[in-house]
């Protein structure tokens, strides 16, 4: 007997009065949150010593912080079982263990679950209010949404049954989505950042303990904007969203499903929060429709410009350089939603394109100030990397595996090997340009650069790419740490 979830009609009407002083009264809630989260990681970055004894930044605010999951989840054998596998973890330098990577196992959900809503399908509008917008906070940015889009959300709340609040979302979402979609192009949102608005966006209309009006009302957002999302309820009476990825997470539950992995999220917690609760998942016709998540970062999204600046200090043959750039908090803070993916995506990833050019330019004017030739600019830009920045690795730092973009370099206090090879594949292609590709050994990555110099190199299409290491100090393009010195290397793309 196939068991699916069926979607019932409903819906009431209200008063705009009555929906604008719900509103007010969610959004100032939301609010206390966004600024109490603006505020943990503000000052997580002005930490001048790090973070003393590996204190998670976001350990004074309402979102779930991360944390390691040592015992298997269990499932009951009296029921259905979806056997998933588990992934090799190829992500080096101090990589989670085995341990700290779960999969869980879903179940078909229990009919039983499937009651039926709290009141008659009924074929009524909802009431429209006033034209006019709703300002949605998204990291320093504004989005405006009109307000239609959102009149129906109210019936929502009244309601907890699965069931009810599915159909209540299907019929009415339509331009909500539009509306999403809308924001999504003007704001140049990739799709993980379209995950975290439709986060921030149910964050702020709905009250906090509304968890499963949440989670369903988010699934019906990413569906409606072409995503694979699956909704799971847990044993432990939480519902979780299932999101299909293109490529692979790290430290996350998840599940193989219509040819697709699926990652276990929870609306209200952090992205890299996990769960190993026994899960059971609600089949539906529509769990094989739209596409997995692409994680690379193709542009900057257009969030807000909270930019201060940052002094940053090296040397390079017997000569002291400085350059003040401006990075913006409000993009680092984005950023530092991503989970656990791995380091080929950030070198993938086109984010922090103003940083990057500032930083570029301020090279490019010593360069050419002193004359340096191709090999000596190089040297340069290497040199930069290695010795403007404090190393230390994730695990010493902040306590797991951390991997950063651009604008997370330049503004927190320590960054180990792959954040030097991320940042110096983009200046080299800024500054010179010149490919590159990324150098993944056991335990370090490194980069290769497409010039002609000498020393160590490794053949990728053709070309010789030199080894540059931004984790080697004081060694100039085409020296090798003694312990990676021709071992082979598995390749990462930076194009």
């Amino acid at each position: 007997m196939k068991r699916m979830f069926v979607f019932l009609a409903a819906a009431s009407l209200f008063g705009a009065d009555d929906f604008e002083s719900y509103r007010q009264s969610i959004a100032a809630e939301y609010n206390d949150y966004y600024q109490k989260e603006m505020k943990a990681f503000k000052s997580f970055v002005q930490t001048a010593d790090g973070i003393p004894d590996k204190v998670n930044p976001y350990q004074n605010i309402s979102v779930i912080p991360p944390k390691t999951v040592q015992k298997t989840p269990v499932v009951k054998q009296d029921k259905p079982e979806v056997v998933v596998q588990k992934p090799k973890n190829t992500i080096p330098d101090g990589t989670p263990s085995d341990s700290q990577i779960k999969t869980v196992k879903l179940n078909l959900i229990d009919p039983k679950k499937l009651t039926k809503p709290e009141s008659s399908p009924v074929t009524v509008t909802p009431s429209v209010v006033t034209v006019d917008s709703f300002k949605l906070a998204f990291f320093g940015a504004t989005i405006n949404i009109n307000k239609n889009s959102l009149a129906f959300t109210k019936n929502i709340s009244g309601k907890t049954n699965i069931a009810s609040i599915v159909a209540e979302v299907k019929n009415n979402d339509a331009e909500l989505i539009a509306e999403l979609k809308k924001a999504r192009a003007e704001y140049s949102l990739n799709d993980w950042d379209t995950y975290i608005l439709v986060q921030t966006l149910v964050n702020t209309i709905y009250a906090q303990n509304m968890q499963k009006q949440k989670t369903i009302h988010a699934i019906d957002l990413l569906r409606g904007l072409g995503y694979k999302a699956v909704l799971a309820e847990g044993e432990d009476k939480n519902t979780y969203i299932l999101i299909a990825s293109k490529q692979q997470i790290y430290s996350k539950s998840f599940f193989d499903k219509h040819g697709s992995r699926f990652y276990v999220f929870a609306i209200d917690a952090h992205p890299r929060a996990n769960f190993n609760t026994p899960m059971y998942f609600y089949n539906s016709s529509e769990d094989e429709q739209g596409a997995p998540m692409d994680m690379v970062m193709h542009k900057d999204p257009k969030v807000g410009s909270n930019s201060k600046p940052v002094k940053l200090s090296w040397d390079f043959d017997s000569k002291q350089y400085q350059m003040n750039v401006k990075a913006n908090h409000d993009l680092a803070a984005l950023m530092d939603m991503y989970p656990q993916v791995d380091y080929e995506i950030y070198m993938l990833s086109r984010s922090g394109n103003t940083l990057i050019k500032e930083i570029s330019a301020n090279l490019t004017n010593e360069i050419k100030k002193n004359n340096f030739s191709q090999e000596k600019a190089m040297s340069f830009i290497l040199r930069f990397a290695q010795k403007a920045f404090v190393y230390k690795t994730d695990f010493d730092a902040y306590g797991f595996e951390r991997p950063f973009f651009v604008e997370q370099t330049i503004l927190l206090p320590y960054s180990d090997c792959e954040d030097r090879a991320t940042l110096l594949s983009a200046l080299y292609r800024e500054v010179l340009s010149l490919d590159s590709i990324g150098l993944r050994y056991p335990g370090h990555i490194s980069l290769g650069v497409a010039y002609n110099g000498h020393g160590d190199y490794y053949n990728y299409g053709n070309r010789k790419y030199y080894v540059t290491d931004g984790a080697y100090f004081y060694t100039s393009p085409g020296v090798s740490q003694p312990s990676f010195k021709g071992v082979a290397a598995e390749f990462l793309k930076t194009k």
